[in-house]
């Protein structure tokens, strides 16, 4: 498989995947999206592969989805064969809908996926790693959603409730505060932490393991567990998401006036100075 923004590793039947824009700290863009999702199928049919990372390179796991150029071009909303709608809600329904497909998709594998996250996970980045079926994370991780505070609900960031509980979720989705690597194990988002430099070892070795396990049976494992939280509401919850975030497209709010005045970094400092910067509290953090 050739690829450009992502790094694909098979050995001791692990499949490691690697986002590979350390220079944009691995923001995710569509064709970024699009290889990994080729990625995990490739990893998925693969019989010398029993399990699957995904990690980041260079500083961060990932800040989320591009909000640059660079992004690419979005999904529209299909009529017919050539044909698009030219409503910008249909085609904003759309773009979050691929988004929320491509996390399906992980959640639909046969195989075990493990989240490796050190560094930044910020947004888009937090639904991929919640969708894994396992997070493992560095002690330097800050996770979370700072652009609920201004610029809109995030697609599938409400998969945080699933695994926090009802308070915690609204605390999250309220203030847009980032969680540390201990908050997030304590929290139930993250399985394990360790020293940023033991990261790669100490995930590989567990994967490692996981592997070892008949695949069919592993497979019957992880969806056996998936079904009961579908019964509860899951999967319709994770699709009718793109609702929320397709509403919150057409939201003007003030981080959309100021960027739209005065761009990017002028719009995100404003919306987080009321919390001291984009790391500031409302909550104090927990140790």
């Amino acid at each position: 498989m050739d690829t450009k923004f992502i790094l694909v590793d098979v050995r001791e039947r692990v499949a490691t995947i690697t986002l590979n824009r350390p220079d944009k700290l691995n923001a995710m863009n569509w064709p970024l999206l699009a290889e990994l999702n080729q990625a995990i199928k490739n990893a998925e049919a693969d019989d010398d592969v029993g399990a699957i990372i995904i990690k980041g390179a260079g500083r961060s796991f990932s800040t989320g989805y591009d909000m640059g150029e660079d992004m690419g071009h979005p999904p529209r909303h299909k009529m017919a064969e050539g044909v698009y709608h030219r409503s910008s809600v249909w085609n904003s329904r759309a773009h979050v809908e691929q988004h929320i497909e491509y996390w399906m998709d992980i959640w639909n594998l046969w195989k075990p996926v493990i989240a490796q996250v050190h560094g930044h996970c910020l947004a888009g980045a937090v639904e991929l790693a919640l969708i894994c079926d396992l997070m493992v994370v560095a002690d330097d991780v800050r996770i979370g959603c700072p652009l609920v505070r201004g610029q809109n609900v995030e697609d599938m960031f409400r998969i945080v409730a699933w695994h926090v509980g009802i308070k915690r979720a609204k605390q999250l989705q309220l203030t847009g505060d980032t969680l540390t690597a201990r908050e997030a194990v304590r929290y139930g988002l993250a399985n394990c932490m360790f020293a940023k430099d033991r990261l790669d070892e100490e995930t590989f070795a567990i994967a490692r393991k996981i592997a070892q396990v008949d695949p069919t049976l592993q497979m019957l494992n992880k969806h056996s567990v998936n079904k009961m939280f579908e019964i509860q509401g899951f999967r319709t919850a994770m699709e009718y998401d793109g609702v929320w975030d397709s509403l919150g497209h057409f939201t003007q709010t003030t981080w959309e006036k100021t960027f739209r005045q005065r761009g990017w970094k002028a719009a995100s400092e404003e919306r987080d100075a009321p919390f001291g910067g984009i790391w500031g509290r409302t909550f104090p953090i927990e140790e």
